[in-house]
């Protein structure tokens, strides 16, 4: 049967379309039909050429004979053709099955904040998410969320819930986040609660970006928010996209969340019934985690300037070889502040209770 006619019979598989195009068309030429199909939106006509160059086998890669191959078989309009300069498949005249589009949108769009389809995906992120799920919270009560962690709770899941500091706050806004701090804390003293929810303080105001978002092993939850006029947090207004472990996106938040994490302070230590000594107990610990190098780069100066001091009151001969191990120890840590900053930051997000 001739190959035009196979194809009019409709609903031929993908697979079998290409093995049939084996008869009339070589090898390159189907591999750039191939890509082309694959891809819904198409490929703009200035650089289809040294994408598709990427897709071949590294035989196959020569740019020149692909966008000359291009050419022919745009010009044939028989596969693919040209619509406003990006080179397109004709869906229309082929009826295919099961064609894998490659993933050109990897984040999903979920809407106004507080509308149905985004508390649809969070309560089925909460509901079927069996390992560990860290919420980053802005002044959040426990009516939105109470629900939700009472089914993980009852289903024995972990839940990790990163919570604004007061000082992340301007003082008119104060009263009301100290009432929803409050019924936090009087929720984490109920039953079984504290057996399968983290609550933590994050004092730093730089990961304010992160509220209203959600992390999973498997997924991101982002809520993208605008700032009002006075620097106010609303994230009622934002828009919920979500991405996949394996996305760039995800790595982004990943990563903020890590280092959140690692400055936490657990609010059974920093407020706990108003205890003043275990409150500062709790900022002091967390203001050492976020300054570790800062401190160790500062205590090695100033153990400089004082070996130097004392030497010279002495009369020692080596002051200026002490001096200059202590300047040299600084330099090195100063130069590796990054990577140290890293690995303390490195995996401390555990998504299985067995980690």
């Amino acid at each position: 049967m001739p190959f035009y006619e196979v194809v009019a019979l409709g609903k031929i598989s993908f697979d079998d379309f290409f093995s049939l195009l084996k008869t009339e068309r070589e090898e390159i030429e189907i591999e750039i039909i191939r890509s082309i199909a694959v891809h819904k939106s198409g490929m703009h006509h200035s650089n289809a050429h040294e994408y598709i160059e990427n897709l071949l086998k590294e035989n196959d890669r020569d740019r020149d004979i692909i966008k000359s191959k291009l050419t022919l078989l745009s010009n044939e309009k028989k596969y693919i053709y040209l619509d406003d300069e990006i080179y397109k498949f004709k869906y229309e005249e082929y009826d295919l099955n099961n064609i894998p589009f490659a993933q050109e949108n990897p984040i999903k769009y979920y809407g106004v904040a507080l509308g149905a389809k985004a508390r649809d995906s969070k309560k089925e992120v909460m509901e079927k998410t069996e390992s560990c799920v860290y919420l980053f919270m802005a002044d959040t009560s426990t009516l939105y969320f109470k629900e939700l962690i009472n089914y993980r709770i009852n289903k024995q899941y972990k839940t990790v819930v990163l919570f604004p500091h007061e000082v992340c706050f301007a003082r008119n806004e104060r009263k009301t986040y100290k009432k929803n701090l409050d019924g936090w804390k009087d929720y984490l003293q109920e039953g079984r609660v504290n057996n399968y929810l983290d609550f933590y303080l994050i004092k730093n105001k730089k990961y304010k970006y992160l509220y209203s978002s959600c992390l999973t092993k498997d997924i991101v939850r982002f809520d993208y928010y605008a700032y009002s006029d006075n620097n106010e947090i609303n994230t009622g207004y934002g828009i919920i996209q979500a991405g996949e472990a394996g996305t760039s996106f995800y790595d982004i938040v990943n990563q903020g969340y890590e280092c959140a994490f690692y400055e936490g302070i657990p609010v059974s230590v920093a407020e706990w019934n108003g205890k003043f000594i275990r409150n500062k107990i709790g900022n002091i610990s967390s203001f050492f985690r976020r300054h570790l190098v800062k401190i160790v780069i500062s205590t090695l100066i100033c153990g400089a300037i004082a070996a130097y001091i004392i030497l010279e009151l002495i009369g020692s001969t080596s002051t200026s070889t002490v001096s200059s191990i202590f300047v040299l120890f600084t330099m090195v840590i100063g130069f590796l502040q990054y990577r140290i900053n890293n690995l303390l930051t490195k995996k401390k997000l555990q998504f299985d209770q067995d980690e």
